[in-house]
């Protein structure tokens, strides 16, 4: 696979979200014995990743440097479907 900045820009947040998501992944496959606890388990795993977006968004806020305009967290809405691939990100 071809790299580039869309790849690579955040390689370690994306080290550190697998190692995380591994873990939890891990414990909805072994651990939940019911399918009641797999369902929460799902719902602990997409909060996880809310959060990981929103920490991964203020970062970006807070130590990109901001010339045209101040951002706020409200000002960014939720993503709710992935961006359509470019025939060059493969």
């Amino acid at each position: 696979m071809a790299e580039n900045e869309r790849d690579t820009h955040f390689a370690g947040f994306g080290e550190m979200l697998y190692g995380d998501l591994f873990n939890l992944f891990r414990s909805l496959f072994y651990d939940c014995v019911t399918a009641e606890q797999a369902y929460h388990m799902q719902e602990d795993i997409q909060t996880y990743i809310a959060q990981r977006a929103y920490d991964l968004v203020e970062r970006i806020v807070s130590d990109a440097p901001v010339t045209e305009w101040e951002w706020d967290m409200r000002d960014i809405p939720d993503m709710t479907e992935w961006p359509e691939q470019k025939a060059s990100e493969g």
